[in-house]
Order: C-alpha cells, then structure tokens, then sequence
C-alpha cells in the first residue's frame, strides 16, 4: 500500500516533486472518486487537471471544506458540505501520533463523459505557498447506467412520472424550475410538457446529488437515443422552451453553464413563460 505525496515547505519532504503528471486513466467515466487529504491543510492546497483524449483539459482547484479536508480534522464540523460538495468520509481511524485520523474522499462529476480521459495530473497548489503537504491515495472512476423507463404523467413543468419497470417514480429535472402555479402561462405550458414527454420512453441519468433539499428524486431525463447529445436533453427543452427557468442544481454541475445560457436565451427571445408575465 502506498499514496502519492507532494512538496512542501512544511512537511520534511523538500526533495518530493511539487507535481505528478500523466496518470494514466484512457477510458471514458462519468464520475471520478479520488481519496486524498492534506498535513497542514491551506484553503486550497492542491490542484487535479484532467487531460483529455483530444487535448482539452479540465482543472479541479481542491478546496479545504469543500473537496478536501485536514487528516486530522474533526468531520463533523462539516457535516453540511460533505453533502453539499460531493465530498465522503472513506476511512477514520487512529494512528500513533493521533486518535481521529480521517481519510476524505470527494466525487468529481464529470462535465464530458463523453470524451475518453487520457491521464490525469496531480500539482500543489503554487499559489498557497506549498504550505500543505498533499497526498492522494487513489482515483478510480465511475459509469453512470442510464435507467429506461416510459414518462406517464407531468409534474408542472418540475418534473416528470416515469414507469420503470413495474413501478413508477417522481423525477424532478436537475437544474429546472418549473413555471409557478400562478403564473398566467402555467396550464399552457404543462399542456405543452404533457404533449412534449408523456408516453415517450426516456433515459434517467444521475449526477452527483440524487435528492433535493425537499428529498425528492433529481436527474437528468433524455429522450430515447444518445445520452451525450444534449439535444436529447428533457430539462434543456423545458428552459429553452420557456416551460421553465435555471435553477435547483442541488449542487450538480454537469450542465449547469449550458441550462443557464439556454434560460438567458429564451428569457431574451420572450419564449413562452417569459412572454407572459415577464417569467415571474
């Protein structure tokens, strides 16, 4: 057993490298998990870049509180971003020097789970003095299995009722809100939902947080073909059609920059919810 350990000014470990490059991963993932941690923990001690197969890149700045904590932090201080950043708790346990050693793990979503990642790199962070003493543990990565089902009903413009299978579940879409009951577009722009999804069979496809604040079922829905198309994409037809506008991301961020853009568009081009009554 071993970990990947990092320069830094603190530790006595000056002869390390200040960064490890090309970790080789050549494969497609929807989510990475990688277990990490830091000695002498700064308010971002180090730095991931994912480099892909086609030579765009992806930089996850590692943040204490957020996607890493001190191994010898007490966890239940952050019991609320554990939830809310994606991050875990792999392993607690006790080592000769201290009782309370922790092992934080944290859940990358990844933004193009459609392009193959060809390695991975592993840098501190420069710009915090090489205070930190990084360590990263492991990384392994994640295909999330598209669950096919048939929609049966609309809920609003929030969501939908899928049948999977011999059951039927709620499924709120990630990164919509749906048009408020009082709004004077609202029975249009459900009929037009009903008409755009009901008896269509659908793909649901999670990202990092699955529930709500509510508890309620959050995901992507795509219509039946290729679950890397956007254009496939229910929540992205429901915004830029206007039956809705951004928001609930619940912490997922897979498409939040697209969803938000189309929001823009249709609230510029007036586009159904935005034609009546401004989209309040």
């Amino acid at each position: 057993k071993g970990a990947v350990v990092l320069y830094s000014v603190l530790g006595d470990n000056k002869d390390l490298p200040k960064q490890v490059t090309g970790i080789p991963v050549g494969r497609r993932a929807d989510v990475l998990f990688f277990l990490h941690t830091a000695a002498w923990c700064n308010e971002a001690p180090f730095i991931y870049r994912i480099n892909y197969e086609d030579g765009t890149t992806e930089e996850i700045v590692v943040r204490e509180g957020q996607q890493v904590l001190d191994w010898w932090a007490d966890p239940v201080r952050y019991s609320e971003a554990l939830g809310k950043h994606g991050m875990f708790i792999a392993w607690q346990g006790d080592n000769p020097m201290r009782k309370g050693v922790i092992l934080p793990g944290f859940e990358w979503a990844n933004p193009h789970p459609e392009k193959v990642i060809k390695d991975i790199d592993f840098l501190a962070n420069e710009a915090t003095g090489y205070t930190a003493v990084p360590v990263l543990v492991a990384i392994t990565g994640a295909v999330c299995r598209p669950r096919e089902g048939v929609v049966v009903d609309v809920i609003g413009t929030a969501g939908v009722r899928v049948r999977l299978g011999t059951t039927e579940e709620d499924i709120y879409y990630i990164g919509t809100v749906g048009c408020p009951q009082d709004h004077p577009y609202y029975q249009k722009a459900v009929e037009a939902h009903r008409r755009l999804v009901v008896g269509q069979k659908v793909q649901i496809v999670d990202d990092v947080v699955t529930r709500n604040s509510a508890g309620q079922r959050v995901a992507y829905v795509y219509f039946q073909g290729d679950i890397y198309s956007l254009a496939n994409l229910v929540n992205a037809r429901i915004i830029g059609d206007g039956l809705g506008k951004p928001g609930n991301f619940e912490g997922n961020s897979r498409h939040r920059m697209y969803l938000e853009n189309l929001g823009f568009i249709a609230q510029q081009k007036k586009v159904g919810m935005w034609a009546e009554g401004g989209g309040q």
